[in-house]
């Protein structure tokens, strides 16, 4: 398994694991409103081409015989704060479903935070669907701390 920096020529390759990761998180996700994948992926397109080119953020791909498999998506900044980079913000993390349980997941995150110590970078921040407990289990064995809940509602 290898691990590298995503570059500009890979972002097909990404939008395909983007593509999966949507479909997937439809699946578990408690807001049940049906997301229109193309637009998806056009949006995702634009920001990832804006991350590679400006450095503003971070791509790993995790790649076996040369296909991509897995990848991480963290952007500097928080939210309402893209100013403040100390912290990062992971937007994506999603590896193929034959190559789960592989470590795969925790190679990609190591990768992060070496890279995020290197930047200088205090502080790493994510989201977890709340349906989502194995994923919630998996950040805790990483010394991830539940921080806040969001919550939100379907209006009709």
């Amino acid at each position: 398994m290898k691990i590298r920096k995503a570059h500009k020529e890979d972002i097909l390759s990404i939008l395909n694991l983007v593509k999966e990761f949507t479909l997937e998180h439809r699946k578990i996700s408690k807001l049940k409103k049906a997301l229109d994948i193309e637009k998806v992926l056009e949006i995702r397109k634009k920001i990832i081409q804006q991350e590679i080119k400006n450095k503003t953020g971070i791509i790993f791909l995790a790649e076996s015989e040369k296909k991509c498999v897995g990848y991480i998506f963290a952007i500097k900044g928080f939210f309402y704060d893209r100013s403040d980079k100390t912290k990062v913000y992971i937007s994506d993390i999603f590896v193929e479903k034959k190559f789960r349980k592989k470590g795969i997941a925790k190679l990609l995150i190591s990768n992060l935070i070496r890279w995020c110590k290197k930047e200088k970078i205090k502080q790493i921040f994510l989201d977890v669907d709340s349906n989502n407990q194995k994923v919630k289990e998996f950040y805790k064995i990483l010394k991830f701390e539940e921080i806040s809940i969001k919550m939100g509602k379907t209006l009709k």
